[in-house]
């Protein structure tokens, strides 16, 4: 049974006219791109990224109680594990090249620690949290080479689909009222900060390599 794919935009398959296309493979070089940032990942700071500090506020059902959450330490791992999930399309023409393929962000964990005050009182509870992106959400990643210049961008799924589970810690949340809300909030902010990612830091990231690995 096909996998059900959470896909981002119609990939439009390209024409790929003339002895230079034929013999061009954006498989390969998707591959061979992805495989690059997998070995270049660390030293770029991309995998383990650290998160930005946030705090996030939750109710608790109906109109009791709230529980406020500061997040001193998060990162985000598995960056550098994206992989090509389907075959990719492509257009060469003279120097100019434009790549379109849909990558797996099923590696991608989000792990924090956090102290929780809850219904006003000082922070003393701790916990701490991975979440995971859903095993089959993807992203698009569109690549356009043209005299040398390298142009990406990073298309990111309407929802990461995020689970999460607590490590340790927690229990007076996850038994409670406010672990259903606490969550919701916490994948919103998750969803932000990794969009924000993958199409800042990891553009960039992925624009450096092309412009080393791509020869027309």
């Amino acid at each position: 049974m096909a996998r059900s794919l959470m896909k981002v935009a119609a990939l439009f398959a390209f024409a790929a006219p003339g002895s230079a296309a034929s013999a061009f493979d954006a498989n390969v070089m998707v591959d061979r791109i992805l495989t690059e940032m997998g070995h270049e990942a660390s030293r770029l700071g991309l995998d383990p990224i650290t998160a930005p500090k946030f705090k996030l506020h939750a109710k608790g059902s109906g109109t009791e109680g709230e529980i406020s959450t500061s997040f001193p330490e998060a990162i985000f791992t598995g960056l550098g594990s994206i992989s090509r999930a389907e075959r990719c399309s492509h257009l060469v023409r003279g120097s100019k090249l434009k790549m379109k393929c849909y990558v797996s962000l099923s590696e991608i964990k989000f792990a924090m620690n956090a102290l929780l005050a809850v219904d006003g009182y000082p922070a003393k509870a701790f916990i701490s949290t991975e979440s995971s992106v859903g095993s089959n959400v993807l992203a698009l990643i569109a690549i356009e080479r043209t005299n040398g210049r390298v142009r990406v961008n990073v298309i990111t799924p309407p929802t990461f689909a995020l689970t999460t589970r607590v490590v340790k810690g927690g229990s007076s949340l996850v038994n409670q009222r406010y672990y259903s809300n606490f969550e919701r909030a916490l994948h919103d902010e998750i969803s932000k900060q990794l969009a924000t990612t993958l199409n800042g830091h990891y553009r960039r990231a992925v624009e450096g390599i092309v412009n080393r690995v791509v020869d027309l």
